[in-house]
């Protein structure tokens, strides 16, 4: 894939990387979502427009160095030589379990011994204790067995925790509710659920750029959008 990096004086038309669909935050393969629409309408504010598409979350922070992508939305900071722009999006993160299983989970401590899975990085993106507890290295020499999975995509997660396959599932709460409408009759999603909010902060994600001068830009309109209020319109556009 060709793509358009180039140092943003006049209006550019960029190549996009974005994560697998999770609405409503990514839909329709990248098009379409509250990250895309903010992502959007914050580069318009500077002529910019842009093309999209998908790549796995262990991906999307590797696409700038080889050429792929101008930009990956939904990653988090790291010392790898792009520029990343001020936070764009929160993400609640949670522990959903069955209530017919009585689990009593108020700390992430409280995972222990039991089968979780969520999608791919999660380790990295829930703080300091969970990736202690759950990162490659820590399941690997681990004494005691972990049954931790982390799948491609939040949907296999999903359908993973309604199989009956995993005791509680790590996840956006407007993600998991989106997805599991999508699931078909072979999945029973009628049992009551429990929402554990271990997580005492939100998680928040950033879009990394190869060009310093397009993030500064990105950052310019994101804070148009805040001081105008059309981001809380967006919000309440896909979220409510």
């Amino acid at each position: 894939m060709t793509t358009c990096i180039m140092q943003p004086v006049f209006a550019a038309h960029l190549v996009v990387a974005v994560g697998e669909d999770r609405p409503p935050y990514v839909m329709a393969g990248g098009k379409r979502g509250l990250e895309v629409a903010i992502l959007r309408e914050a580069l318009a504010t500077r002529g910019h427009t842009f093309e999209s598409f998908q790549a796995s979350n262990r991906r999307l922070t590797h696409l700038l160095g080889n050429g792929s992508a101008d930009a990956a939305v939904g990653v988090q900071e790291r010392p790898d030589g792009n520029y990343y722009s001020a936070p764009f999006i929160a993400y609640r993160y949670v522990a959903l379990s069955k209530k017919k299983q009585h689990l009593r989970l108020q700390n992430i401590s409280d995972l222990t011994g039991l089968r979780v899975v969520t999608s791919q990085n999660t380790y990295r993106q829930l703080g300091g204790e969970f990736a202690a507890m759950f990162s490659p290295q820590r399941i690997q020499n681990s004494p005691v067995p972990l049954r931790y999975t982390e799948l491609p995509n939040p949907i296999q997660a999903v359908k993973m925790f309604w199989h009956d396959r995993a005791d509680t599932i790590i996840i956006e709460l407007n993600v998991f509710k989106a997805l599991s409408a999508q699931l078909d009759d072979n999945f029973d999603t009628r049992d009551p659920l429990v929402v554990h909010p271990i997580f005492s902060e939100a998680t928040q994600f950033q879009v990394s750029f190869k060009d310093e001068q397009l993030r500064n830009e990105f950052n310019e309109g994101l804070a148009q959008l805040h001081n105008t209020g059309r981001y809380k319109e967006l919000v309440s556009r896909y979220l409510n």
